[in-house]
């Protein structure tokens, strides 16, 4: 203790302050047991995992996923060590390469939930390692509930208190390393003190590569999302080394990386009332949430179109869009990544075919003629952000010497004003898995906190 007391006698009283809550954090984290979890954060944790885990599943009929995990060198059987890749092929890879890789699968499609106040998807990070653990560590349920509950909390109060107002940073590459981390710290049992070590380590790991690289449609988050999880495991890998916390604090390092002062309050143990994982929601589109009123206006403007609106090529079409969205204006994407972040291509795909599926979201479209003409004629404007709904769009299909048809979308489906109903949710599970796990996502949704099986989670990973 001497060595850690030295360290923060050379902090700033604010970063003392900040180091203070993270003790008491990591200390409530290794306490917290799970009969402590409100139970609707235990079904939100177990919801989270069963979406994550379908939309690994879907990501199956990309070829560069397959490609990857090819070079991992694959087992066909479940054994020691092993956790199962999310694929409807039953594969398995060493548990470290196989988090990172569903990591990176769950994301492919931008079929993964989100967050209502924090630009953080900490189901990704948390839900690949936690569960490949859990399955290689002979983990049960009801213990990877709680270690998905706890450490979902503990990374949105991370992203909260070194919150970026204009994201100039990227959440996959800032806070993974930091969630994956807390998920296998939890489900292991680590104590206040070994948190803190392994989550300093994890901080000092993120690079927080710019988020403008999303918008020019780079695929590299994809990279920071799996290089992360596999981080969280080299970290645990330096606590059981016997390497100890160095100065300076994490307060310090993370203030570093982000340029911004941390929020001590945003630290603090939650209140019965003041979850996380309550804010958190499931996409039901397969692009950038910041797209998805856009896309469903012009869905909406497509079915409410005459045949003879939908034979004639409008002149334009002006899309009006919160202030965040100005900048998904991208109207040649070159990958089904940059597609996914083109408001061009999500209302060119909506207008001229009406489908709104992940394959035509993503690439399938991106040279069809009729697609590419109208995403050049697909012109953004800003509308002022307004509560509640501050990520409304309106879509004015124009043609010249006729009257335009407009279609207003205030909050698309799976968004914070429009979530998914747990049948909803379990439908979009069963679409994108079909059979695949069917037993670990039945067991999920099934999932009775009050009563909770302790099966062991290997046990769930067949069909």
């Amino acid at each position: 203790m001497g060595t850690r007391n030295r360290a923060m006698r050379a902090m700033s009283p604010a970063d003392v302050r900040i180091d203070t809550a993270l003790r008491r954090l990591c200390d409530w984290l290794a306490r917290t047991q799970r009969a402590d979890i409100p139970h609707d954060i235990q079904l939100a944790a177990a919801h989270i995992m069963a979406d994550d885990l379908a939309c690994g599943v879907c990501a199956d009929a990309h070829r560069p996923l397959a490609a990857l995990t090819s070079r991992y060198g694959t087992s066909r059987a479940p054994g020691d060590g092993l956790a199962r890749v999310w694929s409807a092929e039953p594969v398995w890879l060493p548990c470290r390469d196989a988090a990172g890789l569903n990591a990176i699968r769950a994301n492919w499609n931008q079929l993964d939930g989100g967050h209502t106040a924090v630009m953080c998807h900490a189901g990704l990070y948390t839900v690949g390692p936690a569960l490949a653990a859990a399955e290689a560590w002979g983990a049960d349920l009801p213990t990877l509930v709680r270690a998905v509950a706890l450490s979902y909390e503990a990374t949105c109060r991370l992203a909260r208190a070194w919150c970026q107002a204009d994201a100039p940073s990227h959440p996959h590459a800032l806070w993974g390393a930091c969630g994956a981390f807390l998920a296998l710290a939890t489900l292991g049992g680590l104590e206040r003190d070994a948190m803190l070590d392994g989550l300093l380590a994890a901080a000092s790991l993120s690079p927080g590569p710019s988020f403008s690289l999303t918008a020019s449609g780079s695929p590299l988050p994809y990279l920071w999302v799996g290089a992360s999880v596999r981080q969280g495991f080299l970290c645990l890998d330096w606590h059981a080394s016997g390497l100890t916390r160095p100065a300076p604090g994490i307060a310090t390092v993370m203030t570093g990386l982000t340029g911004v002062q941390g929020d001590v309050n945003a630290l603090a143990v939650p209140t019965p009332d003041g979850w996380s994982m309550r804010q958190a929601y499931h996409k039901h589109y397969a692009c950038a949430q910041q797209g998805t009123a856009a896309l469903e206006a012009a869905l909406l403007a497509h079915r409410g179109a005459t045949s003879t609106q939908r034979a004639a090529l409008p002149d334009r079409i002006v899309v009006t869009v919160h202030p965040f969205a100005l900048t998904m204006d991208n109207p040649e994407p070159e990958s089904e990544f940059a597609a996914r972040f083109s408001i061009p291509h999500l209302v060119a795909v909506a207008w001229c075919t009406g489908r709104d599926d992940a394959l035509a979201l993503g690439g399938a479209l991106l040279h069809e003629p009729t697609v590419a003409l109208i995403r050049k004629r697909v012109q953004l404007v800003p509308a002022p952000a307004a509560g509640p709904q501050d990520r409304a769009a309106r879509v004015s299909v124009q043609w010249r010497g006729k009257p335009p048809l407009e279609h207003e979308c205030t909050a698309a489906r799976g968004t914070p004003g429009r979530p998914l109903a747990a049948h909803e949710l379990r439908e979009k599970c069963d679409r994108l898995a079909e059979r695949a796990f069917a037993r670990l996502r039945h067991a999920l949704f099934a999932f009775a906190p009050a009563n909770a099986s302790p099966t062991p989670v290997r046990d769930l990973m067949d069909g």
